[in-house]
């Protein structure tokens, strides 16, 4: 009897982790389409060469812009709990720690400090321009280092994260191997685009970066959804 209460408890919380780790990768997409809404809201920014311009454009956007960030911080929350909720439930299934498991855990962990860092830059140069006389040559710094960090360096990590998680999933088996290859898909494409944001790929560089955003996110929904409908023998 007491063997079978102690299997039910835990049965019980190998459910409740799946379901507040599917929730939390369908909350990353809920708030990347408000980060969406508030930067079309705010507009394209100047060139940075145009120094007036870019701080009338931060002053007069800077509501806005802050709102993106504060979404940003809960887009990078969110995905923080749903990989760690796939740590968990992948070594529910192996019992045993894996170097992918390893690497999956420290990458998020850089992958979510480089998030907080690139957003603090872009709260830092929208609250510099609502000062009585914003500092172009300060917010040109924050944004171009808003660049380095979101661009190759973010893309690099974001790219061996996927790896990582991809090579997790094959592992423990804990979704279809469908979803592992997204995850490797998602790292080609990450890989990809770190040139284009140097202008290599030239009339195509913004497409090919914006698709490897979309294809995190998707990958992250579709994780998220295949965990919520997998059958689970328990």
């Amino acid at each position: 009897m007491a063997k079978q209460k102690l299997n039910k408890v835990t049965s019980y919380r190998k459910s409740r982790a799946e379901i507040v780790t599917s929730c939390a990768g369908l909350f990353v997409l809920i708030f990347v389409v408000i980060e969406v809404g508030c930067k079309a809201a705010a507009g394209p920014r100047p060139s940075l060469n145009e120094s007036a311009a870019l701080v009338t454009y931060m002053s007069s956007f800077s509501s806005w812009i802050l709102g993106s960030v504060i979404a940003d911080t809960f887009v990078i929350a969110s995905m923080t709990v749903f990989l760690a909720g796939l740590l968990v439930l992948a070594y529910s299934k192996l019992h045993r720690i894996t170097m992918a498991m390893i690497a999956g855990a420290l990458f998020a962990i850089i992958y979510a400090t480089i998030t907080l860092f690139g957003d603090s830059f872009d709260a830092g140069s929208a609250l510099n321009a609502t000062q009585s006389i914003g500092d172009a040559n300060v917010i040109r710094t924050l944004i171009e280092a808003h660049i380095v960090v979101f661009g190759p360096v973010g893309g690099i990590v974001l790219a061996f994260l996927s790896i990582a998680f991809a090579i997790l999933i094959i592992e423990s088996r804990l979704l279809p191997h469908a979803v592992a290859v997204a995850g490797f898909i998602v790292a080609a494409l990450n890989i990809i685009a770190i040139p284009a944001l140097f202008g290599v790929y030239h009339a195509w560089n913004n497409n090919i970066a914006l698709l490897a955003l979309v294809s995190c996110v998707a990958w992250v929904v579709l994780s998220s959804v295949a965990l919520l409908f997998r059958r689970y023998n328990h």
